[in-house]
């Protein structure tokens, strides 16, 4: 499948000139960054390039890159101050355990908030428009569409979510994709509809998957039909990529996974979310387990051993709720 990259406007008139609702911030693109000098330009021209009629800010968070990145997003604000708000670490902060997300997202000024890594980028100049009208189209807290994930290292392509039909994805469909089937930038969702992901951050492993999954509660997800994005795996500088091939860093990848899916438990108790959130938890689990004989420590066994134990007192109380 080819797509194009888009190309940013020479000014800023030429962005804010299609805002015809200009009375708020009506979106918040977060763009968070750390060493990816190749591809920060390509994803600020992305969001730059967007055609929507409702004004939006592009939230910056570079996290004390070393390798140039930062000199360019510097350039940016330069030629976009009004639109770009950019913040410099002078500390890397995920060294220090901190999420980048929930810090980027508490700076958001916008009613919605939209996601693009800076190693992906956006290919249809009308997606963030075409995403906030389905949002309010279906009173949806979150929007996510087709994407184009691009292998880094053999070149190969893959459609996202192209087996998806209709204009909504149910909750239970978003549990039990994992966050395999939903890039990150293609998410868009009502920044009211993160508090409980801000409030509990630190007992999930990952933002993407539990933000689409918390934000689908009590609504099912917008869907827009349409490739909007990019989403490279594998790229240099990436989580992937920084994972790939440590079987000890996939293995407490996995163990956190299990924590983290048997908290998400404790906060759904939806009935028809049962079976699913049972499935995910084993998916992970058991290859956690298997990782623990060889990796863990005795702790994590003990973990491992009351999670399942956990897992069957909240369905019983998911089964006294359906009653």
């Amino acid at each position: 499948m080819n797509v194009n990259m888009l190309s940013a406007p020479k000014s800023e008139s030429d962005v804010t000139s299609f805002w015809k609702y200009s009375d708020k911030i009506y979106v918040s693109f977060i763009c968070i960054s750390f060493n990816q000098v190749e591809y920060i330009a390509g994803a600020l021209e992305s969001l730059l390039a967007q055609k929507c009629k409702y004004r939006f800010e592009i939230l910056v968070h570079d996290d004390c890159s070393t390798d140039g990145t930062k000199a360019i997003i510097e350039g940016y604000k330069a030629r976009f101050p009004s639109i770009i708000n950019f913040i410099s670490q002078n500390e890397n902060q995920f060294s220090k355990g901190k999420k980048i997300f929930p810090i980027a997202i508490e700076h958001c000024n916008g009613e919605f908030v939209a996601f693009c890594e800076a190693d992906d980028y956006w290919v249809d100049e009308f997606k963030a428009e075409k995403q906030l009208e389905a949002c309010l189209a279906q009173k949806a807290s979150l929007c996510v569409t087709k994407s184009l994930e691009l292998n880094e290292d053999t070149g190969e392509q893959l459609t996202l979510l192209d087996n998806v039909s209709g204009s909504s994805i149910r909750l239970n469909d978003i549990i039990r994709l994992r966050g395999a089937g939903v890039a990150t930038a293609s998410m868009m969702c009502r920044k009211s509809s993160l508090d409980v992901y801000m409030a509990h951050s630190d007992r999930f492993i990952v933002s993407d998957y539990f933000i689409q999954v918390l934000c689908s509660v009590d609504a099912n997800c917008a869907f827009v039909p349409e490739v909007t994005s990019v989403y490279r795996r594998n790229a240099a500088g990436s989580w992937t990529q920084s994972q790939k091939s440590n079987r000890q860093k996939i293995y407490r990848y996995q163990i956190e996974m299990v924590k983290s899916v048997a908290f998400l438990s404790e906060l759904i108790l939806q009935k028809e979310t049962r079976g699913a959130l049972t499935s995910i938890f084993y998916f992970y689990y058991l290859p956690a387990a298997k990782g623990a004989l060889k990796f863990g420590s005795l702790n994590d066994f003990i973990q491992l051993l009351k999670l399942p134990i956990k897992m069957m007192l909240l369905n019983i109380k998911r089964k006294k709720y359906e009653l």
